[in-house]
């Protein structure tokens, strides 16, 4: 698009520990380290920019719904006890990347601790959830989304840039909110209302690769999906030769930074005294998660250790 691009090298992953206390400072605790994006290259930024104009989220509202549009009549069909089994598994393990699982979490806490906590996440969503009942039966998974992701994560994002420089979101504006989610939803949530939007407004972009699917944000059906065919043949042979089909994970390498880089960091708060002082969490399932992700034969497990080293360096800063 002819726009002004400036490269920050990340050649290691000692950034994440340079920075963390300023992180948690910033976040309070509420944001695992894992989501600090960006937080090196702050200082520099700061001197290119006065404000960011942000997109944050625009996909989102105009209908990149976690769930998809396929699950709208999904949702639909679904009775209350359905909906909210089906809510609560994608929040308790598909939007967490990925969560610690119903039996990890018997392992987790201490017999003390475990007693009092064993149940209390379905029931604090079922009372948040409860709230958005006034709302159009498809479009309440949507706003709830809206609501206990974007609004618990993303605005920990938001207060960590506006640390260094103003933010606007011009995707939240009022008025552009409650035109979007006073439509059907059959134009709101698939994507085809957000591609002849790029049609009409930024062609160019029409014909720019989307990267979570690689096919062109294009509503015109035929060059749409003659491109989406030669993607999938190159997918293919690829596949077929051996060679690495799966995209490019995060612009950060959080899982091998905590077995190199960040190592002796990790085990620094994982094994420190004041683990066992705090009596919250089991040592023996620190350990073994700790083994599991050392030893590299399972992918993810950062976003298991992650939260637990972010909740322990919290309880030091803040409570101890």
């Amino acid at each position: 698009m002819g726009s002004e691009n400036h490269w920050f090298d990340l050649s290691n992953g000692k950034w994440v520990e340079e920075n963390v206390d300023f992180h948690l400072d910033i976040t309070e605790g509420f944001h695992s380290w894992i989501h600090s994006h960006g937080i090196n290259v702050l200082p520099d930024a700061r001197q290119l920019m006065d404000v960011i104009l942000t997109g944050w989220d625009g996909g989102t509202i105009m209908g990149h719904y976690e769930s998809g549009e396929a699950n709208i009549e999904l949702i639909r069909s679904l009775d209350e006890v359905a909906m909210t089994s089906f809510l609560f598994s994608e929040f308790n393990q598909n939007y967490t990347w990925p969560s610690i699982t119903e039996t990890e979490e018997s392992f987790l806490y201490t017999d003390q601790i475990y007693q009092k906590v064993s149940g209390l996440a379905f029931e604090s969503f079922e009372s948040e959830f409860s709230k958005f009942q006034p709302y159009r039966k498809e479009l309440r998974p949507h706003l709830f989304f809206l609501a206990n992701n974007t609004g618990r994560l993303t605005k920990n994002m938001v207060t960590l840039i506006r640390s260094h420089m103003e933010v606007r979101f011009p995707y939240f504006d009022y008025d552009l909110f409650d035109f979007l989610f006073s439509l059907p939803v059959e134009i709101h949530l698939p994507k085809k209302f957000f591609r002849s939007i790029i049609d009409r407004e930024l062609p160019r972009l029409a014909f720019i690769p989307y990267e979570y699917d690689h096919f062109l944000p294009t509503s015109h059906t035929f060059i749409r999906n003659t491109h989406a065919l030669s993607v999938r043949i190159l997918r293919r042979m690829r596949k077929d030769l051996g060679i690495n089909t799966k995209p490019d994970t995060l612009y950060a390498d959080y899982e091998n930074y905590l077995r190199s880089d960040l190592k002796s960091w990790g085990e620094s708060i994982l094994f420190h005294p004041s683990v066992k002082e705090h009596g919250i969490f089991n040592p023996s399932f620190i350990s073994s998660i700790w083994n599991r992700h050392q030893s590299g034969m399972e992918q993810w497990t950062i976003g298991k250790i992650a939260p637990i080293m972010t909740y322990e360096m919290m309880l030091r800063r803040f409570m101890d």
